[in-house]
């Protein structure tokens, strides 16, 4: 479960760095980088967890303290000193009645008498205060942490080095050659489309822009006053209010001094089977052109008409509340329209209901005109509309597209026969609706459509097992003759005798 919750708590503060209005397409390419702080490796059961939520925060935070820096909050310092009358720039009130006391800065000629030395106020910027103070103790903790980091990716990185009792020992070429014979596939490095390789950049670059700001006035400044206590660190108005000085607060506080959860538990959760719904459509083949999602500044998720279209089908996404993601399918080229909803329930949330099959039959009540409600959920269960997804395991996004695909559900099929002849039971009591067809026996629902020169079936509501059987069982045969029908009717006396309906005459 650690793992779990070690997965969301990346997740959600990926999306709290992005914030605002995000391209959906930025949101999935970040997804397949491996930016979310995990990376799913072909041929493992769970994910790998990696660093490129954090490198994303220190860039943020470094783009901050150069804001910051750019306009920075200073002192006017204000010094009183002694200066030629010829240079004194500033005499108020204040410092001319001390020129008028002080005799000495006074000089005598024939009959008249001249100052030759004021007494003036100078003011001086006082850059080291105590927020910039601050932001230099952020800046030299940073750049000694991103080092540790960059020293331990370099260790790590893959090299042609092989390891010989704990030393690295150096391939020549006659081993590589005979490594690569021996080999089965081709030998290869890290690649730049690996995460590692993205986060290792990353950190360099920040690392580079931390040793540029050392070089900045109000470091130099702030050096000067000596190590900042760190321990007594108080929110200062200027903390607090500012916005440039605030994000370096709060990115203290939630990555330096302790580890802070962006929201809870149970929201982490469904905003991760959300956003989950977006990279199962574009898995499936589906695109986005020119859709935003709606991130808060927690890392909260709103879809708000969030279209994605492949071949005759646009899926629409509209996310109101936390728990529920709606689902709009339309068929483009018969005009066809479904509802689906995705219930998303934490296991957290369990004690607030007498059962999970309690808490199916809500979400399914709430949404009567859904064509099929599913219950995501990290919690497990044998209900055919509840579906588990762990965030740790790298099947997750697999999961999602097999509850999607159960929405569009197609076949190819001829429209003409199957107009007439219900293709789920085999019943002929088929009418057709609006643009779709439904079947009286069994209640099933589809929709008749072309395209690519094909024929198709969208199956929007599968049958019920229990009509079907029910609706098979009254179905009266078509006879041809007088004999077949009272052949038939004896066997209906038979039935009806042996279940009891008439009874024997005594």
């Amino acid at each position: 479960m650690s793992e779990n919750i070690t997965i969301l708590k990346s997740f959600a503060r990926k999306l709290a760095n992005c914030r605002f209005k995000v391209p959906v397409n930025e949101l999935i390419a970040f997804f397949k980088g491996g930016q979310y702080g995990y990376d799913r490796v072909d041929g493992e059961e769970l994910v790998v967890t990696n660093e490129s939520v954090f490198a994303d925060s220190v860039a943020t935070v470094i783009a901050y303290i150069r804001s910051a820096f750019k306009d920075p909050h200073i002192f006017l310092k204000k010094e009183e000193i002694i200066q030629n009358v010829a240079v004194a720039s500033h005499i108020d009130n204040e410092t001319l009645r001390m020129n008028y006391k002080d005799s000495k800065l006074w000089k005598l000629k024939t009959l008249d008498a001249s100052p030759e030395f004021v007494h003036a106020f100078v003011y001086e910027d006082d850059l080291a205060i105590y927020e910039n103070r601050f932001l230099t103790y952020l800046i030299d903790t940073l750049f000694e942490l991103l080092t540790r980091r960059l020293n331990a990716m370099k260790v790590g990185m893959a090299t042609l080095a092989q390891d010989e009792d704990g030393k690295k020992k150096v391939l020549t070429r006659g081993a590589f050659m005979q490594m690569q014979k021996q080999s089965s596939q081709p030998i290869s490095l890290i690649t730049c489309e690996d995460s590692k390789v993205t986060i290792f950049n990353s950190f360099l670059k920040s690392r580079k822009r931390l040793t540029q700001l050392k070089q900045h006035p109000i470091y130099m400044a702030c050096k000067k006053k000596g190590e900042f206590n760190i321990l007594n660190l108080h929110p200062t108005n200027i903390l607090i209010a500012d916005k440039q000085y605030h994000y370096c607060y709060d990115f203290y506080l939630n990555y330096l001094k302790r580890e802070a959860d962006v929201m809870s538990e149970e929201k982490m959760y469904q905003t991760f089977v959300a956003m989950h719904f977006l990279f199962a459509l574009d898995k499936l083949g589906f695109v986005a052109k020119g859709q935003e999602v709606l991130l808060g500044q927690f890392g909260q998720v709103k879809f708000d008409g969030v279209t994605m279209q492949k071949g005759a089908f646009s899926v629409t996404l509209n996310r109101n509340t936390d728990d529920e993601v709606y689902c709009k399918v339309v068929n483009t080229v018969s005009g066809s329209v479904a509802e689906y909803t995705v219930d998303i329930f934490h296991s957290s949330q369990l004690s607030s209901y007498t059962s999970l099959s309690a808490r199916v039959d809500i979400a399914k009540m709430n949404n009567p005109k859904s064509f099929r409600t599913v219950l995501v959920t990290d919690y497990q269960s044998t209900d055919d509309d509840v579906v588990q997804l762990l965030p740790a395991r790298a099947d997750a996004t697999d999961v999602m597209a097999e509850i999607v695909q159960s929405f569009m559900v197609c076949l190819e099929g001829s429209t003409e026969a199957y107009s007439r002849v219900c293709p789920l039971c085999g019943g002929t009591l088929v009418a057709q609706v609006d643009v779709d067809h439904v079947c009286s026996s069994c209640d099933g629902l589809y929709n008749l459509y072309e395209h690519d020169k094909k024929q198709w079936l969208w199956i929007k509501r599968f049958a019920n097992a229990e009509t079907a059987e029910e609706s098979q069982q009254e179905e009266t045969p078509v006879v041809e003759s007088a004999e077949a029908v009272e052949e038939q009717e004896k066997a209906e006396e038979k039935k009806k005798f042996r279940l009891g309906i008439v009874r024997r005459k005594r």
